[in-house]
């Protein structure tokens, strides 16, 4: 089994880009890396102010995901809780419906968002 999880910096924000198998065996890696992104925010968010403050995220790009079960995917709830304690939002990009179907995400938009609404989870998903 191979996963792959890159955190990039981007002066506009967090993005964590997600490649191969994510499942029960990899999952711990993907969960490393969303903890050390979601402290870089909480750390950034001491010293951010204004609309930066407001719209804290991070980004999971999954488009390069090739298989995903439902104990790969416990780190992108954990990191949404974490988040969501932290007035934070998890934003999903390219994710392959069976994610979003796994994730049980309610009323997944059919379109890119760029900020979260509504109600229910505080995790968005970017379908393309």
């Amino acid at each position: 089994m191979h996963m792959s999880a890159r955190l990039v910096r981007d002066p506009q924000a967090l993005f964590v880009r997600v490649a191969g198998e994510l499942d029960q065996a990899t999952a711990p890696v993907l969960d490393q890396v969303l903890r050390t992104a979601t402290r870089l925010l909480s750390a950034a968010a001491g010293r951010a102010t204004g609309s930066n403050a407001a719209d804290r995220g991070l980004w999971v790009d999954l488009s390069d995901l090739q298989s995903v079960d439902a104990a790969g995917l416990v780190p992108l709830r954990s990191a949404e809780q974490r988040l969501a304690a932290d007035g934070g939002h998890l934003h999903l990009t390219g994710a392959p419906a069976t994610v979003l179907r796994l994730l049980a995400l309610p009323d997944p938009p059919a379109a890119a968002r760029r900020s979260p609404g509504g109600t229910g989870s505080r995790c968005r998903a970017v379908v393309r």
